[in-house]
């Protein structure tokens, strides 16, 4: 049996206006087996990086890596609340 622990998560840190790049960082890493905290930095993301954050959910599941997120905003971690995902949230 294999007891290599597995490495510290990559903190990629999402605000509003490179999302988009944040997320393509985000799943190359969880492509190449790196555990992933995602780090959403203002409200502003909105509603699209609840959708971002679900996709990237599916494809660490699929991959076994794991997937976390920390919300340094309140307002969008009511969004995640409203969307059923705050198991994601690294609390």
């Amino acid at each position: 049996m294999d007891h290599t622990p597995s490495p510290p998560p990559v903190e990629v840190l999402a605000m509003a206006a490179d999302l988009a790049r944040a997320a393509a960082r985000a799943r190359a890493l969880l492509e190449a087996g790196t555990p992933v905290t995602f780090v959403v930095g203002c409200r502003r993301c909105g509603m699209r990086a609840v959708e971002t954050l679900a996709g990237l959910r599916l494809a660490a599941r699929r991959l076994d890596v794991t997937f976390e997120v920390r919300v340094e905003d309140e307002g969008f971690r009511a969004l995640l609340e409203l969307a059923g995902l705050t198991d994601l949230l690294d609390d």
